[in-house]
């Protein structure tokens, strides 16, 4: 597992060795950045961490590396800070993903809570997006009679039911669900249910 960091963009030298020495006094590693830029060239979606991020700097702009980061398939959480807070800005930063806007000059307690509530939240992003790949690629190995019968155990429907529609005998739905459920690795219909949400699988009602 590639081990987390906290990355710090700003243009300003004397803030980043700033924020690098606090994290770095509870042991969190950080990654310095002069330029919004720089980071997105340098550090990809696979790099597990959060991003202390400068509202003002050259060339990119925070509001700019903010959206460039959401448009990653796992993005980065954010937390944006600025010496110019106002109202607009901060409801912009939060709707495109940043976990806190703070003001500077910000208490060190500030940052550090805000830093472990985004780490936390990358941690589960990428759990669960490992969980959807690896039960897409699970989906993947269903034959077309299999995806069938799940896509209407998804919606809540009785093996006769099912049966009925595709004009086989319940023994035969039985057994293919038997099949379904060791291909996807569930023990139980709830946990096919549970599955089925995961993949947000609607089926056929």
């Amino acid at each position: 597992m590639i081990p987390f960091t906290v990355f710090i963009v700003d243009d300003d030298p004397e803030f980043r060795t700033s924020v690098s020495l606090l994290l770095g006094s509870v042991n969190l590693p950080v990654q310095e950045f002069e330029s919004g830029d720089r980071f997105l060239q340098e550090v990809g979606a696979e790099r597990p961490g959060c991003v202390v991020l400068d509202l003002r700097m050259p060339g990119l702009s925070g509001l700019a590396v903010l959206d460039r980061l959401g448009a990653r398939e796992v993005a980065l959480p954010a937390i944006l800070v600025t010496g110019y807070g106002d109202v607009t800005t901060t409801v912009r930063a939060m709707r495109a993903g940043a976990v806190h806007v703070l003001e500077k000059p910000f208490g060190a307690q500030d940052l550090l809570d805000a830093v472990q509530e985004a780490l936390s939240r990358d941690a589960k992003r990428r759990n669960e997006h490992a969980q959807r790949s690896a039960a897409l690629e699970a989906l993947g190995t269903l034959s077309p009679r299999e995806r069938a019968i799940l896509d209407r155990i998804a919606v809540g429907k009785a093996n006769k039911n099912i049966a009925s529609e595709l004009q086989v005998s319940e023994k035969n739905i039985e057994f293919h669900r038997a099949k379904v459920m060791r291909k996807l690795r569930v023990t139980s219909v709830a946990e096919l249910i549970r599955f089925a949400i995961l993949l947000e699988i609607r089926g056929r009602r």
